[in-house]
C-alpha cells in the first residue's frame, strides 16, 4: 500500500481455523488456555494479530479500518479471542485473527527497496558535494546536509529490509527501530529547515553572528527529539502491560496495527508537517513585510532560499502527506502507488533540488574542476537566478571606510586645521564596494565590464557645483527599519535627478512632465493607510525632497540590455503613521485576514471530515467535500490581496480570475446537489442504478465544463470588449519616487467579466429556489419513511442550509463593493459567520456525523451491541 506499510503488510492470506481447541482464549506469546498449547500456524515468513476482526464471508478487516480487507485467502489465518486487557479478565474479550504473510509473488516491495537505495545513491552524492564546496556549509546548508544524511541512512536500513523479507527475531526489530529513528530524525531535521529559515527571515543579522550557536541548539532539538521518540517506542514495546506497543519485531519488522503506526509514527509526522506549513506561510508573509527593511540584493538572497527550502518541504512534505492519507484511506488505489514510487525516489528529487538546479553549488563545482562536464555557462544556464554571485551577509550592518581625497599639492603639508578636517569628514553611503558598481540593480565588479567605480559629485544647497575635500565611504544599503526601500534612477531622460550636497544629504529633484492636466491627484495608496489625497499640482517648477544621510545610499548603474550609465539610488520612504484605533484599519487590515484565516480552516476540517470518514463518502458527501474545497481557494485568492501592499507581488488580475472561479464551482456544485436530491425524489425509486461514482463523474464533467466556459467567455469578454473597472478591486501602486504618490492602476477584472462570473451564479440560485419548492412538494406527499428516505431527506435539508448560507454570503459580496464602509464591514463578518454556519450544519448539526467521528477517534468507547449494527441502528432511529 504504501512505502512502510508494505513492511507490515507484504501480501497477506488467511486460514479459517480456530487458533486454539475448544476455542479457549489466546493468550501472550502465542499460547492458548493455561499455555499447555501454542499455536502452529507453520508460517514461512512470519505472522501478525489483527485485533477487533470484522468477518465478511471470507475477508477479514478490523473495526478501526473497516474499509481495508487485509486478506480474503481462507487458508493461512485462524481466529479466536483474547482478553481485552490480560490484567484484567473482567473487562470481557475481542475478537482476533492471527495471520501467515503470503509468500511474496509479486515484486512491488523488491522494487521499492531498489528505488530506496537509488535515493540513497543521490542522497549521500547531495552530502558529499555540500561537504566538498566550504561556500554551501552555511547554517542552512549545514541543515540541508544532517537531513540528507538522516534519510539516506532511513532509506539505506529500509531498503534492506524491504530486499531481505526473511529478517526475524532481533535483526527484524533493530532494522524496523532503525528506520523509525532515521526517519523520525529526517522530518525533524526538516522541521529544523522551516524554522531556520522563518528566523532567517525575521532576523538575518542575529542568526549570521551565531550560526555556530543556533547549529549546536537545533542539534539538540532535532537529536533530542528523535531519541525521545525512539526511548518511548522503545519502552513502551517491551514493557508489559495494556498500553498500545509498537510491535515492532512482534511478526512484522513494522508496526503491528494502523492505531500503533498513528501514534507513533503517522501522528508525530502529521504534527511536524502542519508546523513547517505554518512557519512557510509566516517566512512568505515577513518577506513580503522585510521588503521594507532589505535592499534588492539581501532580499532577493533570502527568497532563493526560502524558496529551495520552500522547494524541499515540497517534495517531502506533500508526497508524505499522500503517504498519511493513502495509510488512513486504506484501501489501494492507483494514485498512491504512483506518490510511493515518488517516495521511493525522493533522494535523486531532492539532488536536483540542491546540487543540479541551485547555481552555487555547480559553479562551485565548476571552480573545482572537479566534473569535465560541468562548466561556469552550463551552471549559469541551469539556475540563471539563483544566489550564487553574491555571499552577502545576511545582515542590515554596513561598513565604514574612509576614503580620502587630498590634492598633490597638500601631501606632507598637513596641519591641524586638516586633521580636524579629516576627523569630520562628511559620510556617503555608498550601495555597493568601493570596486563595485550596479549592474542591472546587483553588484558587479566595475572592471569586468569596463566601467570606472563611481565618483561621486557634489551641489551647493543652491544647485551649484561644490568640491568636498574630505568624504568617507560607509558600504551598504541603508537601515529603514521598518519602512519601505525604494529604488530610484537618474539618466538623462529621467523626470529624477540626483544631486549629493556637501554635507553628506542626497536631494532628489522631480521634473514634473505631467502634460496639460491643472491638477493630478491620488486618492489611495494600496494599503489603504493614507486616506486623504494628495494633490500634486502641474507645475513647472521641480520638486526635492531631501534624505538624511543615513537614509540613502547612491552608486553608479549600468542597464546591460539598452547600454546605458546613470546613477542610481535607495530611499527610506517617509514612515506613515497607523491610526490603530481606526475603524477601518482594524477591520480591513486586522480582523479580515484573521476571519479569512478562520474560514479557511473550518472548510478544511469539513472537506477532511467528509473525505476521511468512509462511510461519508457517498455521492451527498463528495459534493460537500467539493464544495469547501472551492470556497478554500476562494478565501485564499482573497486573503492574498489582504497582505500585498505593493504591485509587483502578485498579479491582482490572477487572484481575481481565482476568486470569481471557485466561487462559480462552488454555486455549480451547490446547483448539482440539489439536482440530484430533487432527481431522486421525483424518480419515485431512490435505488438508482448508477452508482455513486458514475454520478459524481457526470457532475463533475458537467459543472467543470460550464466552469471552464463561463470563465474563458469572462477573460476574452474582459480583454476584448471591457472598458470598465470594479472600483472596489482598484489597487494603487507606488511610484518609483520616495514621496510622489502617482495614479498608477493595476488591473483588475472589469464589470463586462464580473457579470459573466456572477450571472451564472444568480441563474443557479434561481434553479435552486425550483428544486427546493418543488422537491418539498414531492416530500409532503410521502407517507412512509425508510431509512434510504431520511438520509435523502437530511441531504435535502442540508441542500437547504448551504442555499441559504452561500447565497446570504455572495449578495453581502455584491453589498461590499458599493462606496459604503459599513457594507463593507458587514460582508467582512458575514464571510467568517458563512464559515462557521456551514461547519455547523455539515458537523455539529448532522448526528450521524458526529456519531462516525466519536466511532472514529475515541478508542476507549465500548462496541456497541445493535442487532443491525451501530450506525444502521441509529439511522433506524431517524437520527440521521
Amino acid at each position: 500500500e504504501s512505502i512502510v506499510l508494505l513492511l507490515a503488510v507484504s501480501g497477506l492470506a488467511l486460514s479459517a481455523d480456530l487458533c486454539c481447541p475448544n476455542d479457549e482464549i489466546i493468550r501472550s506469546r502465542g499460547y492458548c488456555g493455561n499455555g499447555t498449547y501454542r499455536i502452529n500456524m507453520n508460517c514461512s515468513l512470519g505472522h501478525i494479530l489483527l485485533r477487533d476482526i470484522v468477518l465478511k464471508g471470507n475477508s477479514v478487516s478490523t473495526l478501526d479500518s473497516p474499509g481495508f480487507v487485509f486478506v480474503e485467502d481462507p487458508s493461512l489465518y485462524c481466529i479466536g479471542k483474547m482478553y481485552k486487557n490480560s490484567s484484567e479478565p473482567d473487562l470481557g474479550t475481542i475478537p482476533v485473527a492471527v495471520v501467515c504473510f503470503e509468500e511474496i509473488k509479486n515484486y512491488d516491495i523488491e522494487t521499492g527497496g531498489v528505488l530506496t537505495l537509488i535515493s540513497v545513491v543521490f542522497l549521500l552524492a547531495t552530502f558529499a558535494i555540500y561537504m566538498y564546496l566550504p561556500q554551501m556549509r552555511d547554517l542552512q546548508g549545514v541543515c540541508y546536509m544532517s537531513m540528507c544524511v538522516s534519510m539516506a541512512l532511513g532509506f539505506l536500513s529500509l531498503g534492506i529490509l524491504q530486499l531481505s523479507p526473511g529478517f526475524k527475531g532481533e535483526i527484524c526489530t533493530v532494522t524496523g527501530f532503525l528506520v523509525y529513528f532515521w526517519m523520525m530524525a529526517t522530518f525533524f531535521w526538516m522541521n529544523v529547515i522551516s524554522i531556520n529559515m522563518y528566523r532567517t527571515v525575521e532576523d538575518a543579522s542575529y542568526l549570521k553572528k551565531t550560526e555556530k550557536k543556533q547549529y549546536f541548539m537545533y542539534n539538540c532539538y532535532a537529536w533530542g527529539f528523535t531519541i525521545f521518540f525512539l526511548i518511548v517506542s522503545l519502552i513502551t514495546n517491551f514493557v508489559e502491560g495494556s498500553h498500545y506497543k509498537p510491535g515492532i519485531g512482534d511478526g512484522s519488522c513494522w508496526f503491528k496495527g494502523r492505531t500503533e503506526t498513528w501514534i507513533f509514527f503517522y501522528g508525530p509526522i502529521a504534527i511536524l508537517i502542519a508546523t513547517n506549513v505554518i512557519l512557510f506561510v509566516l517566512s512568505s508573509i515577513n518577506l513580503w513585510r522585510h521588503t521594507r527593511k532589505y535592499e534588492v540584493n539581501k532580499l532577493n538572497n533570502l527568497k532563493h532560499r526560502f524558496l529551495v527550502s520552500l522547494k524541499l518541504f515540497l517534495v517531502m512534505g506533500i508526497s508524505w502527506i499522500f503517504e498519511i492519507a493513502s495509510f488512513a484511506h486504506g484501501e489501494a488505489h492507483i494514485i498512491w502507488k504512483i506518490m510511493d514510487t515518488f517516495n521511493c525516489l525522493q533522494g535523486i528529487v531532492i539532488f536536483l533540488i540542491l546540487v543540479v538546479f541551485r547555481r552555487r553549488a555547480m559553479q562551485g563545482l565548476a571552480g573545482e574542476n572537479c566534473c569535465l562536464f560541468i562548466t561556469r555557462p552550463i551552471a549559469e544556464k541551469l539556475s540563471p537566478h539563483d544566489d550564487s554571485d553574491d555571499q552577502q551577509i545576511l545582515a542590515d550592518d554596513t561598513v565604514e571606510v574612509k576614503r580620502l581625497l587630498k590634492s598633490e599639492s597638500d601631501v606632507g603639508d598637513t596641519d591641524l586645521n586638516d586633521l580636524s578636517e579629516q576627523q569630520n569628514s562628511v559620510k556617503i553611503n555608498k550601495c555597493c564596494e568601493h570596486n563595485e558598481i550596479m549592474v542591472n540593480s546587483v553588484c558587479r565588479l566595475a572592471e569586468k565590464y569596463n566601467e570606472s567605480v563611481w565618483n561621486p559629485q557634489f551641489k551647493s544647497e543652491d544647485g551649484k557645483d561644490t568640491t568636498v575635500k574630505y568624504f568617507r565611504y560607509i558600504y551598504g544599503v541603508p537601515n529603514c527599519e521598518t519602512t519601505q526601500q525604494r529604488p530610484i534612477f537618474d539618466f538623462r531622460t529621467s523626470e529624477d535627478e540626483l544631486n549629493l550636497l556637501s554635507d553628506g544629504r542626497l536631494r532628489h529633484v522631480i521634473h514634473h512632465e505631467h502634460g496639460d492636466n491643472p491638477v493630478k491627484d491620488d486618492p489611495l495608496m494600496t494599503n489603504t493607510l493614507i486616506h486623504e489625497a494628495i494633490v500634486i499640482p502641474a507645475v513647472k517648477e521641480p520638486s526635492s525632497y531631501i534624505h538624511d544621510q543615513n537614509k540613502y545610499c547612491m552608486d553608479k548603474i549600468v542597464i546591460t540590455s539598452s547600454n546605458v550609465t546613470g546613477q542610481y539610488g535607495l530611499v527610506c520612504v517617509p514612515e506613515v503613521k497607523i491610526n490603530w484605533r481606526e475603524t477601518s484599519f482594524l477591520m480591513k487590515k486586522v480582523l479580515n485576514p484573521l476571519f479569512h484565516a478562520i474560514a479557511m480552516v473550518l472548510f478544511l476540517l469539513v472537506a477532511i471530515i467528509y473525505f476521511v470518514l468512509p462511510t461519508l463518502r457517498d455521492l451527498a458527501g463528495n459534493i460537500i467535500t467539493t464544495i469547501n474545497i472551492c470556497l478554500i481557494v476562494s478565501q485564499a485568492a482573497d486573503f492574498v490581496r489582504i497582505f500585498t501592499e505593493f504591485s509587483n507581488h502578485v498579479s491582482f488580475m490572477i487572484t481575481d480570475i481565482i476568486l470569481y472561479i471557485s466561487l462559480l464551482g462552488a454555486f455549480f456544485w451547490l446547483n448539482s446537489f440539489g439536482f440530484y436530491i430533487w432527481k431522486t425524489f421525483k424518480s419515485r425509486n431512490v435505488f438508482l442504478r448508477v452508482t455513486d461514482v458514475r454520478k459524481y463523474c457526470y457532475y463533475s464533467s458537467v459543472v467543470w465544463s460550464c466552469v471552464v466556459l463561463m470563465a474563458g467567455m469572462a477573460i476574452c469578454a474582459h480583454f476584448l470588449l471591457d472598458t470598465g473597472t470594479n472600483p472596489y478591486r482598484k489597487m494603487k501602486t507606488q511610484f518609483s519616487s520616495s514621496i510622489l504618490i502617482d495614479d498608477i492602476e493595476q488591473e483588475t477584472i472589469g464589470w463586462l467579466g464580473i457579470a459573466i462570473f456572477f450571472t451564472p451564479i444568480a441563474f443557479t440560485i434561481i434553479f435552486n429556489l425550483f428544486f427546493y419548492i418543488t422537491t418539498l412538494k414531492v416530500i409532503k406527499r410521502i407517507n412512509i419513511y425508510g431509512r434510504i428516505h431520511y438520509k435523502l431527506k437530511g441531504c435535502f435539508d442540508l441542500f437547504l442550509q448551504l442555499f441559504l448560507i452561500m447565497t446570504m454570503a455572495w449578495l453581502f459580496l455584491l453589498l461590499s463593493w458599493l462606496n459604503f464602509d459599513g457594507l463593507l464591514y458587514a460582508h467582512i463578518v458575514v464571510n467568517l459567520l458563512q464559515a462557521i454556519l456551514i461547519f455547523y450544519v455539515c458537523v455539529v448539526k448532522q448526528s450521524h456525523v458526529t456519531f462516525l467521528l466519536r466511532k472514529s477517534c475515541c478508542y476507549a468507547e465500548p462496541i456497541p451491541t445493535g442487532e443491525w449494527g451501530d450506525e444502521m441502528t441509529h439511522m433506524n432511529g431517524g437520527n440521521y
